[in-house]
């Protein structure tokens, strides 16, 4: 490490001179800041020219330079000399504000599963987890970068160090911490399209020395349904992929995620009668949405959004109870599922279905973030906890009909870490 104090050290084999071009030292804030041009001898064979001052306030902090204002070569060039059959291998300086980066080289795997596959290089060995996000967050939980598993499950990526010399290690330096995300959902405004929800979710907090490369694993576990082929005991997750959701390969099956509201009254009039799907690969023109087979009115529609209104009048307008909902792009597929869609109406009479609605979510009658639906356990032994759905749950096995709605849970927007997809982590018991 070059650094203006602490011990000298003097080498047994002295380092190649410098012999680049003349140039003045100058560290701007000592001495004279642009020295003038300087005729060496005299009679201009050796003109050294202008100066411009190096802004290097860290250098000039701790005693600038003892050669600030005098002419000297440049080191871009080394003068080496040459023993019979010897040969060296000169060493140039490069100076950058940037501290130098560490390297994680990485390796993301099945930790339950070991490789079949003779064309992998683990093969026999724990099974690789191919083209696996893996995010990269620093100590505020802030996301650097995410990098990509190859074929065999590795992973690489160079990240910035540290310029602190002042740790109890060999060089001195410090290292910098961050923490790697193994099969990274993403943060809102960044999913990864490529992240595996079979598997875990699994992190590691790692060092970044300056100029070192340090091995990284992850291991995650799988959490979906496996089954294991007759005769082997290898087991494999049960994929039911629709679509290749990188985009390297056009969408062919329309995706339901999501809807803003899945019931209406029947009675509901303007605005309330219209909806939003989100989605994926419903394609770029306009097909069908139908509850129960009835074609509802289109009023925007693209490949991960539709918007649609239920009729008021006519023979596609839906009559109380719960309808399917289905969508079909124009090209004729349709989605392999979706959700039931209510229509429910007021009264109380033998035709009417006017379930009592409880809704979860945050805004609603049961928030995750209300203090009624977060609180400890009485004995106060674990401290605050969600428990909004099973509240609701509760309170509808109260009620003769019961209509429970979940929306999205709460998201942090100051630590996107937390939760971003919205999920609510309890423990439910049905009843």
């Amino acid at each position: 490490i070059n650094i203006g104090n602490g011990d000298s050290f003097i080498p047994q084999v002295p380092p190649p001179a410098c012999v680049g071009a003349l140039h003045t030292v100058d560290v701007a804030g000592q001495g004279t800041d642009g020295y003038g041009m300087v005729d060496v001898f005299g009679d201009g064979s050796v003109i050294v020219p202008a100066s411009t001052p190096t802004e290097n306030p860290t250098f000039l902090d701790i005693g600038g330079t003892i050669y600030e204002g005098q002419q000297k070569p440049l080191c871009d060039v080394k003068l080496i000399h040459l023993g019979d059959s010897k040969s060296i291998a000169p060493g140039f300086n490069l100076f950058t504000d940037v501290p130098l980066p560490g390297r994680f080289w990485g390796l993301i795997v099945d930790d339950l599963n070991f490789s079949s596959n003779p064309k992998s290089l683990a093969y026999g060995e724990k099974q690789p987890i191919p083209f696996a996000p893996v995010g990269i967050y620093d100590y505020t939980n802030r996301l650097i970068t995410t990098v990509e598993s190859d074929y065999n499950g590795l992973w690489d990526v160079l990240l910035p160090s540290t310029n602190r010399i002042s740790c109890p290690t060999p060089s001195g330096v410090c290292a910098n911490l961050y923490r790697t995300v193994g099969n990274d959902p993403g943060t809102p405004g960044h999913w990864n399209p490529n992240y595996n929800p079979q598997y875990r979710t699994i992190s590691a907090e790692f060092e970044a020395f300056a100029g070192l490369t340090i091995p990284a694993d992850l291991a995650p576990t799988p959490v979906a349904v496996a089954v294991q082929v007759p005769g082997a005991q290898t087991t494999q997750p049960v994929a039911c992929t629709l679509n290749d959701m990188t985009g390297a390969t056009p969408a062919t099956t329309p995706e339901f995620f999501a809807i803003n509201k899945p019931y209406m009254y029947t009675n509901a009039n303007g605005a309330n009668r219209t909806f939003t799907i989100t989605g994926y690969g419903f394609g770029g023109s306009s097909g069908f949405v139908q509850l129960d087979g009835s074609a509802m009115l289109i009023n925007s529609w693209n490949n991960a959004g539709i918007q649609f209104t239920i009729p008021s009048t006519g023979p596609n307008v839906p009559g109380p109870g719960p309808h399917q909902l289905m969508i079909t792009r124009a090209d004729g597929n349709s989605t392999i599922n979706a959700l039931t869609f209510h229509m429910l109406s007021p009264g109380n009479g033998p035709s009417a279905y006017n379930p009592q609605v409880f809704e979860v979510g945050p805004g609603k009658a049961y928030d995750p973030a209300d203090p009624a639906h977060n609180t400890g356990d009485p004995g106060g032994e674990f401290g605050p906890y969600e428990h909004a759905l099973q509240d609701a749950i509760n309170d509808a096995a109260g009620v003769a009909k019961a209509l429970v709605v979940v929306y999205p849970g709460p998201v942090d927007n100051t630590n996107p870490r937390y939760n971003g997809r919205g999920a609510y982590y309890e423990n439910i018991i049905m009843h």
